[in-house]
């Protein structure tokens, strides 16, 4: 593949500047053995771009990643793409174990926060890519897209940036972000630059008068990425700004619409009309009423690893309508996602992360409309106030969540705010905070030790109960105890230990061990991963039991489920050669969904020969018409390492 076949303006000023990075890149992909995944995570954007570039010339399946993301996610990131070849600030080198057969050789991979948290990777091809451009360059004229790109470019709005420069044969200024907060120090560009913003960064630079007048020297100024405050708004039109509303996602490519400035000016309101080859679709039922938004044109290919069919349509989970001028107006989200500052965040990863410290006894996280932000990412928490402590908390988050994840404002309550029926109440819960907002800041609380003091017992307890045991037989979600006592009955010679949060549960469980007299039977109120943190060194698993695990039945609910590639990981490290996990499950899609996620784990493989190896009916087992069970067998070590 070369440049005339990506239809590139080699003549232009951008594309000459990046050739000898994309030959240095070249040049050491075409030293392995055979193509396959390249994941670009270089801080110097020409040294990014060039590798990206090669890696699109010579037919890899490209990855963007960030340099900078935090340990958690980098490692969940690893988790998703096992293997490949990994261009970062340390240098350029090979890690893990790649796929045999690859499937999205010629695709894009682009990482989003997205409805399901974590890392999510969007799958684009060239022609995506090429197509959004060409609508953006239709749009401004036809000619050549000159660039001041103040976004990262493992970002889409920051790599779409990049792509229209060398399509159209125009050149990119990169400015640092950083730069905002002084204006003086931003540059002067010549003539037909654009540039493409978040609402955050121009309510920054609008602050003052320099960066006004730094802003007035562009033709046209994309604004969008979130809801942008109509006083940021009508400050930009007093000050004369050539701004262009727009609306898109990375599952399009950057912008499917796009607003005239010359409208903007004269106080029009939405987000324009569709660029290229995109199309709006309103699911409503009358003309100028509101529905959800669905996008087509030359939308995503699937989330990786799932290539989908190619005529898609992007369900984007927004609500809007079409007014009498013809303008998409966005009335706001259709699910828990949070668009803050340009980003997107899902509410349910960061009340999860929240959960996790431990010292949380209940949380919700939701946004709240904000002038700088857009939006911005507030929490309830219910926990001892003594530790509720807003720079703590945000200091332990920092470990697993990316910064503009964080909760900006966090509100200690007595409970959350529930309605009739039994779902939180969100009126409620916003009217607390905007009466008690409270600011990042109060006495120093130390969370961390009292975590390290919870988990510094638990591994006392474990150490003690089971007394050098060389192996243990787990349930994880144990509910009443009605399996692990009748099997640990039956089993007399294996210790057995369920894990449950909820104490009325272990209660009950405890209560039917005592009845039968069971010595080999423990009941503990701990997750499954901090458990597994607190084992004894010489202790493993021999069995796994997980009985009728909660299925998340919505899909984008489908993150939440337990039998997951980090599950399955992690049980691995505790278990020895041969371990067995047993699954059982009444919902069609979670025994398909346990099926497909063995199958992909370098640890564990499906052992069809197996049987289940004891039977008794549970609590949840009786409420079930029928049920399905899955029994998976941890490979050998010689084969993991191959």
């Amino acid at each position: 593949m070369d440049a005339s076949t990506l239809e590139i303006d080699e003549k232009g000023a951008f594309w000459k500047k990046l050739q000898p990075y994309i030959a240095e890149a070249l040049q050491k992909l075409q030293l392995k053995a055979k193509k396959g995944n390249v994941i670009v995570a270089e801080n110097d954007p020409m040294r990014f771009l060039g590798a990206l570039f090669a890696g699109i010339l010579n037919g890899e399946a490209v990855f963007l990643a960030n340099a900078d993301w935090s340990y958690d996610t980098w490692e969940h990131f690893k988790r998703i793409v096992k293997g490949g070849y990994l261009f970062s600030k340390a240098g350029s080198e090979p890690y893990g174990i790649e796929i045999q057969e690859n499937r999205h050789l010629g695709h894009i991979m682009i990482p989003t926060g997205g409805s399901t948290g974590g890392v999510k990777l969007v799958i684009h091809d060239w022609e995506n890519l090429k197509g959004s451009a060409k609508g953006t360059q239709t749009f401004l004229g036809g000619g050549a897209i000159n660039s001041a790109c103040l976004l990262p470019l493992y970002h889409v709005s920051g790599l779409m940036q990049a792509v229209r420069a060398v399509i159209s044969g125009g050149d990119i200024a990169f400015i640092d972000n950083k730069s905002i907060k002084h204006p003086n120090d931003l540059p002067r560009l010549g003539e037909g630059y654009v540039t493409s913003l978040v609402p955050t960064q121009m309510g920054r630079l609008l602050q003052n008068k320099t960066g006004e007048q730094w802003l007035k020297q562009f033709d046209c100024i994309f604004l969008g990425g979130a809801k942008t405050d109509e006083t940021l708004l009508e400050q930009a039109r007093a000050a004369q700004l050539k701004i262009s509303i727009c609306y898109g996602a990375t599952e399009t490519a950057s912008m499917a619409t796009a607003m005239n400035p010359e409208t903007f000016l004269k106080g029009g309101n939405g987000v324009g009309e569709p660029l290229g080859d995109f199309g709006i679709r309103i699911l409503n039922t009358k003309p100028l009423e509101a529905g959800k938004i669905k996008i087509t044109g030359p939308v995503y290919k699937g989330y990786y690893p799932s290539l989908e069919p190619r005529n898609k349509i992007f369900d984007t989970h927004d609500r809007g309508m079409i007014n009498e001028e013809g303008s998409i107006i966005i009335l706001g989200r259709d699910d828990n996602i949070i668009n803050t500052g340009g980003e997107k965040v899902d509410a349910e990863e960061v009340a999860d992360a929240i959960r996790a410290l431990n010292a949380i006894k209940d949380v919700f996280v939701f946004g709240i409309q904000d002038q700088e932000w857009g939006e911005k990412v507030v929490s309830l928490v219910v926990c001892d106030e003594r530790i509720c402590n807003s720079d703590t908390l945000t200091t332990l988050l920092k470990e697993k969540l990316e910064r503009y994840k964080i909760p900006k404002e966090w509100v200690c309550v007595e409970r959350i705010p529930l309605n009739d029926a039994g779902k939180v109440d969100r009126v409620m819960a916003r009217r607390i905070v905007l009466e008690n907002r409270t600011e990042q800041s109060g006495s120093l609380i130390n969370l961390e030790n009292a975590i390290a003091a919870r988990h510094s017992q638990l591994k006392a307890m474990l150490k003690a109960l089971l007394n050098g045991k060389s192996e243990i037989t787990l349930e994880i979600g144990c509910g009443h105890g009605d399996y692990l006592t009748a099997y640990g009955q039956a089993n007399p010679k294996e210790f057995c230990v369920g894990v449950d949060i909820l104490a009325k549960r272990l209660r009950k469980a405890d209560n039917k061990r005592q009845k039968r007299g069971l010595n080999n039977v423990l009941f503990v109120k701990t997750e499954g991963n901090e458990l597994l943190e607190a084992l004894p060194e010489e202790t493993k698993l021999g069995k796994i039991f997980v009985l009728f695990p909660d299925p998340w039945p919505k899909r984008r609910h489908e993150k939440n489920r337990l039998i997951q590639a980090n599950f399955l990981e992690s049980i691995a490290t505790y278990s020895a050669e041969g371990t067995q996990l047993f699954i059982r499950t009444d919902h069609d899609g979670y025994y398909e969904w346990a099926k497909e996620q063995i199958a992909s784990s370098q640890h564990w493989r499906e052992d069809t020969d197996a049987t289940w190896p004891f039977e008794q009916e549970t609590f949840f087992q009786k409420l079930a018409d029928k049920h399905r069970s899955v029994i998976a067998r941890r490979r050998p070590a010689s084969i993991i390492n191959k």
